[in-house]
């Protein structure tokens, strides 16, 4: 069992016996696990646990197709002298093949929300059947992917987008007669911090067994109040065993907070806006780039306005010539600065004439000011 709670905006992930601890920005993990490729996963899923009945054919396809997950078991080789098998022995040949796969699904195991997940790796093979909705993850995900876009994404009326998150997913759980998928279980515990100064109060302060009802207030310090303003926080920590019960920690935390979520512009991604600012491209750096989403739209929209106004086309032809001038010592760095000073002027007024009333003799003027051919 792992536990995880919210502190301002990161989430914290932490085992009691091992003081394992993962910290990350709230919404990342989620929307990592809406991002998981889980097509593959969710065809053997199908094809072989909805099925009482397996052949030896099916069984031979898998062997081959996940060679190194046949090998770290050898009873799966084994059940292949059975003509068929169905029951116990089809569990404990498959379940290794999804849950504990050495030949794929690496990136899928290693999301913390399934790597801390306890049916991924203290299942025991025969009871798969136990918690095959516990490992339905393509369901988790389908689910997931459904409530963020209603209760997040969604804009249908005003009085629709007036509504907070929360009172969304109230609306989106009263129109489904099963919502057992769209919901889950929350197991808290409070949490005082910090634990030395609790228990200082607690051992000085606490009411006698004669009168359970007051407590000495003007016996407390005031340094000790002082201190208690300035560190004292209560933490609700959830406790998580399976994938689903981390998924919707992580969605009720976002409906308490009621951010603001949109898809990035640039790389489709979802994100969490940051205050007031309405933005529409995250502040991360896609794969194989070397700037941030915002950043490369940014350049994006620019060379888009370039492209659609011959002012502003004309004037970079300019540039670039006076540019070379200034390289090759034709001019003085000076005389370039004072012509960056007056043309850029020049490039407004006459993008501003044009944007207003567009018209070749406009374009044909500024060429001439500008010595362009």
């Amino acid at each position: 069992m792992s536990y995880i709670f919210c502190n301002n905006n990161t989430v914290i992930i932490f085992e009691k016996s091992s003081e394992i601890q993962l910290s990350t920005n709230l919404g990342e993990l989620l929307f990592s696990f809406l991002e998981l490729d889980l097509d593959e996963y969710n065809n053997l899923f199908e094809k072989f646990f909805y099925e009482d009945y397996m052949d030896v054919k099916d069984a031979k396809y898998l062997l081959e197709k996940y060679p190194k997950t046949a090998h770290e078991h050898v009873f799966m080789s084994k059940a292949l002298s059975r003509e068929s098998f169905s029951g116990y022995i089809k569990v404990d040949f498959l379940s290794p093949i999804l849950l504990n796969n050495k030949d794929t699904f690496v990136e899928i195991y290693n999301h913390p929300y399934i790597s801390q997940s306890n049916y991924f790796h203290e299942i025991v093979p025969s009871s798969f059947m136990e918690i095959r909705d516990k490992v339905d993850l393509k369901k988790i995900q389908n689910s997931m992917k459904k409530l963020i876009k209603f209760c997040f994404l969604d804009k249908s009326s005003e009085g629709f987008n007036a509504l907070s998150a929360e009172q969304k997913y109230y609306i989106f759980c009263a129109a489904h007669s099963n919502i057992i998928a769209y919901t889950s279980e929350k197991h808290s515990e409070i949490y005082f911090k910090p634990m030395d100064l609790f228990q200082e109060i607690q051992k000085n302060f606490i009411p006698t067994a004669k009168n359970q009802e007051n407590i000495d207030i003007l016996a407390i310090c005031p340094d000790i109040l002082k201190d208690i303003k300035e560190n004292v926080s209560l933490i609700r920590v959830d406790s998580c065993r399976d994938v689903k019960s981390f998924i919707f920690w992580e969605f009720y935390t976002l409906l308490e907070k009621d951010v603001k979520i949109r898809h990035c512009a640039n790389c489709g991604k979802l994100f969490i806006l940051k205050g007031e600012y309405e933005t529409e491209c995250c502040d991360n750096i896609p794969p194989g780039e070397k700037f941030t989403c915002k950043k490369i739209m940014a350049r994006k929209k620019r060379k888009e306005k370039v492209a659609s106004n011959p002012i502003i086309r004309e004037y970079n032809k300019a540039y670039k010539r006076y540019y070379a001038r200034v390289t090759n010592k034709k001019i003085s760095q000076e005389q370039f600065k004072d012509w960056i000073e007056e043309s850029t002027k020049k490039r407004d007024e006459y993008s501003s004439k044009y944007l207003s009333s567009p018209n070749d003799s406009i374009i044909k003027e500024f060429k001439e000011y500008l010595g362009n051919r």
